[in-house]
């Protein structure tokens, strides 16, 4: 089937929808969808090309998800790579870097590697920029 048949067999009917009462919008809950938005563009179930970032075990470093080209196997249609968490900057430019050479899809890469920032951001140890403050201001009085 091609994928725009199966998106639109699963847009108005998929279990991962989640609506925002507020704003009416729709967000997605599905695996390797990088922007969270239930739309063609970004779904991860439809689409023959789609990228997904996780956290790695343990929350150390990233993984990149990518489905293969020409598998036709779920199991074996995933593939990952584990990223470690040494230099943040490293693993932006890895991430660039494999979805460039592959020749991926290109307005992917960009998300990807806000999802990785925001995951590196998170596994970070809280800054002590304050408790420095804190205990100067301690030492004064």
């Amino acid at each position: 089937m091609s994928s725009q048949l199966q998106w639109e067999l699963i847009k108005k009917s998929s279990s991962f929808i989640v609506k925002d009462k507020k704003n009416k919008a729709a967000f997605s809950r599905e695996p390797n969808n990088l922007r969270h938005w239930h739309c063609y563009k970004y779904n991860g179930l439809v689409n023959n090309q789609a990228v997904g970032v996780y956290p790695g075990q343990g929350n150390k470093g990233v993984v990149l998800v990518y489905k293969k080209k020409k598998n036709y196997t779920p199991a074996k249609s995933l593939a990952r790579v584990n990223l470690p968490n040494k230099d943040p900057r490293k693993v932006y430019r890895s991430i660039r870097k494999t979805l460039g050479n592959m020749k991926y899809r290109r307005d992917l890469i960009d998300p990807a590697v806000r999802r990785a920032s925001i995951i590196l951001k998170r596994q970070q140890k809280p800054k002590t920029r304050f408790l420095k403050m804190i205990k100067e201001k301690t030492e004064k009085k």
